[in-house]
């Protein structure tokens, strides 16, 4: 996984793992241009064949982004949103000490619509 942590390209669905820290950029046609999500892959604890990548949000908030579902191919192909790594430290400590509680105690809560943390 360091290999891939500083691989300067976009990743691969096959190198789409947790504990990647990742940056998916996506691509639109409207005229707000590009954006970004930065965040870290982990996998979804009710469906642990899908990848959600957990993005930092002001206020202290997480939002998860569905990556990679169940039936998705896991090769050598790009994924549809380009999906780059990056440096860890892009975050401050207290973003990724948040970031890993959500991606190791998340659960979904279905009378919410939310993830919430639980041990």
């Amino acid at each position: 996984m360091q290999n891939l942590q500083h691989a300067h390209r976009p990743l691969t669905t096959a190198e789409l793992i947790p504990g990647l820290w990742a940056e998916q950029v996506i691509e639109t046609k409207s005229w707000t241009g590009n954006y970004s999500n930065p965040g870290l892959l982990a996998t979804d604890r009710r469906e642990p064949a899908r990848l959600v990548l957990w993005v930092p949000k002001p206020n202290g908030l997480v939002r998860p982004h569905f990556i990679l579902g169940p039936g998705d191919a896991r090769d050598e192909s790009f994924p549809v949103h380009e999906v780059w790594p990056i440096d860890p430290d892009y975050f401050t400590t207290q973003s990724r000490a948040l970031l890993i509680a959500y991606a190791e105690q998340s659960v979904y809560n279905p009378e919410l619509g939310e993830f919430e943390i639980r041990p």
